[in-house]
């Protein structure tokens, strides 16, 4: 009982950081060409995109502007899933690599004292993605490597040796308030 409180306790907080809007600012590539030409000049604000992803695919959340620039990674995030903002031919304008959001971890003492380790996994899991003005932009395409999806995962085992798998495509939205 204690312990299912505790990971309660894990779970809210994680998902209070995620609404709140302090999710770590997504790490980003160096702009190519094409994201150099397609970006909205000067950079005062930014996209934040929600994303639901589950075994079907993903659905678009909530989109929204927000009037400051786009936060710079301090570090790069933990590999495993990876967004990548694609132009109508496919080219690559941003990408940002995100820990798995689909897993939640906890440790606590167990009744010997040593830590135990908890591995708790959604099938369903919500993307915050902070992402520039992309007026070229149509879609975002979420990927993840064979190894951050659970062992169980009928997509890992259909996965070429070191191909990601994909996830979901959205639209990128347009005409964000």
């Amino acid at each position: 009982m204690h312990r299912t409180w505790e990971l309660g306790v894990v779970l809210a907080s994680l998902a209070l950081a995620a609404c709140s809007g302090k999710t770590p600012p997504p790490a980003s590539p160096p702009p190519t060409a094409a994201a150099a030409q397609a970006t909205v000049a000067g950079e005062g604000a930014h996209l934040l995109l929600l994303v639901e992803v589950g075994a079907e695919g993903g659905r678009v959340l909530q989109a929204r502007r927000v009037a400051t620039a786009l936060p710079r990674a301090a570090a790069p995030g933990r590999p495993g899933w990876r967004a990548e903002v694609v132009d109508l031919a496919g080219a690559v304008l941003h990408a940002v690599d995100l820990a798995p959001p689909d897993a939640v971890h906890g440790e606590f003492p167990g009744p010997d004292g040593a830590l135990e380790r908890v591995e708790v996994r959604r099938d369903t899991s919500v993307v915050a993605l902070r992402l520039p003005l992309l007026p070229t932009a149509a879609s975002v395409r979420l990927s993840a490597a064979p190894s951050a999806l659970p062992a169980g995962d009928a997509r890992r085992a259909r996965a070429a040796a070191g191909a990601a798998v994909p996830l979901a495509t959205v639209p990128y939205p347009q005409a964000a308030p």
